[in-house]
């Protein structure tokens, strides 16, 4: 039953980020549909891992809805999210858009074996919800969000990655980890100029 659910919610899920793409209901400066995202596999993710940390020495054997829905949210985003970096032409953004790609593959196909574990690296959309709050102009948004990310991004993910039983996936979180140094330097150093700035 849950494999069947597979295909028909990763396309209602891309078809509702298209459908809502320049919805900015909740704010004229955030961008609607990567913030619904990011709260909702962000938050997901992480209690999936706190409800059950110990997924990523049983994966194999742990399964149910609430284990592969918010990858399967994400793998939905993915196509989205790839569309939005060759619309604007960012680089960063086109490879990160692909990487989730094919996370998502690896995660689904041929079976939803490893799903369960992506969890742990949707953790790291908690730092994107402030990525998307940052248009409000608050200096503590700023603060949270290069927190999160360092948090998330830069100590848990590959944290968590070294303990990950698959090949694959621990590839293609260290490309991730490459791209999230890159970006935390960009972040550092915005905030640095700001700060000299005031």
């Amino acid at each position: 039953m849950v494999r069947m659910m597979i295909p028909i919610i990763m396309i209602l899920s891309t078809a509702f980020c298209f459908y809502f793409d320049n919805h900015n209901w909740l704010n004229k400066n955030i961008d609607f549909v990567p913030f619904i995202h990011n709260v909702v596999v962000g938050l997901g993710s992480t209690c999936v891992v706190i409800y059950n940390f110990n997924i990523i020495n049983d994966y194999e054997t742990t399964t149910g809805f609430w284990y592969i829905i918010f990858p399967l949210l994400s793998s939905g985003y993915s196509f989205y999210d790839l569309y939005t970096g060759l619309v604007l032409g960012k680089t960063p953004l086109i490879i990160h858009g692909i990487i989730t790609m094919i996370i998502s593959v690896v995660s689904f196909y041929p079976t939803p074996l490893y799903a369960p574990l992506s969890n742990f690296g949707y953790v790291t959309e908690l730092s994107s919800i402030f990525l998307n709050l940052r248009p409000l102009r608050k200096t503590s948004i700023d603060i949270m969000f290069a927190v999160m990310f360092f948090i998330t991004r830069i100590l848990f993910l590959p944290y968590v990655s070294y303990f990950s039983p698959s090949i694959e996936l621990k590839i293609l979180s260290f490309a991730l980890t490459v791209l999230n140094v890159y970006w935390f330097v960009l972040i550092v150093k915005k905030m640095l100029k700001q700060i000299k700035a005031n």
